[in-house]
């Protein structure tokens, strides 16, 4: 699949592409040059078929310098049925973007009533975006309802949807995009996506804090051309080598801010 860039990116706006396989089994690349790679996992009931079986949900990120343009190839073995979406998201230009934490985790009822747990507290603050991408196993689009990012501790601002969206190819698999900044509290537990639909539908839930820090900050492992992840070449907007704890959440007002979107099917 190749997700292309959103007109109107500038530099300092994080990109992040989500990308959804049916069935789980599928492989998704580990190594996107010149990418970060974020959580990969997998969730769902049943055995495949047409708008049923278990998903993956992966996602992966680019500190852009605004001359970005065209698209990107990620490549999917096994896959029955994929789908990728590539977004943006902006902050403060005083800012620095943090975006290391993450976790994954599964809806394993075929229903109409959505509920995944992530397997990790994010350590989330105010000023913190926690994104909530999905993988479903259905391109039906239904009519949620009553959704909601939550974790123990925190408050949050309303729960935005930004897509719901499928694809027919193979025995058909679909996705859905939110997100929620947190403006009170700190969290206690590990982050939870809800909701209710008028489908049925199961699968897997990626979730991930994105923090704009008033400081320097570890920001994930790059991607080295040819020479794939590695655990100490740290993405960061700073020429030190030094290695230090992520920086004090910014401001609410500095928070990181949705951009915009553009689709890719395969």
């Amino acid at each position: 699949m190749s997700p292309g860039y959103p007109s109107g990116i500038a530099g300092g706006m994080l990109a992040v592409i989500h990308v959804v396989a049916k069935p789980e089994t599928t492989t998704i690349d580990a190594v996107v040059a010149d990418w970060v790679t974020g959580p990969n996992g997998q969730g769902g009931t049943g055995a495949l078929g047409p708008d049923v079986g278990q998903t993956r949900s992966a996602v992966f990120f680019r500190v852009l310098t605004g001359t970005e343009a065209g698209t990107v190839t990620i490549n999917t073995t096994g896959g029955d049925s994929c789908v990728g979406r590539m977004y943006t998201y902006t902050k403060d230009k005083s800012a620095v973007w943090e975006f290391s934490s993450g976790t994954t985790g599964s809806d394993a009822t075929h229903g109409t009533g959505w509920s995944v747990t992530g397997g990790a507290d994010l350590g989330l603050m105010p000023g913190d975006m926690v994104l909530a991408y999905s993988s479903k196993d259905t391109d039906s689009t239904g009519t949620p309802s009553a959704q909601a990012i939550t974790a123990a501790g925190v408050t949050f601002a309303a729960t935005t949807t930004r897509q719901v969206s499928g694809t027919t190819v193979g025995n058909d698999s679909g996705y859905m995009t939110l997100d929620a900044l947190v403006t009170d509290g700190q969290s206690a537990a590990a982050p939870v996506y809800s909701e209710t639909d008028s489908i049925s539908e199961c699968g897997c839930t990626v979730f991930v804090r994105l923090r704009a820090t008033t400081g320097l900050a570890v920001l994930g492992t790059q991607n080295q051309p040819g020479k794939g992840p590695s655990s100490r070449a740290r993405f960061r907007q700073s020429p030190l080598s030094t290695e230090i704890p992520a920086a004090p959440a910014a401001p609410p007002d500095m928070a990181p801010r949705f951009e915009s979107m553009y689709s890719s099917f395969f």
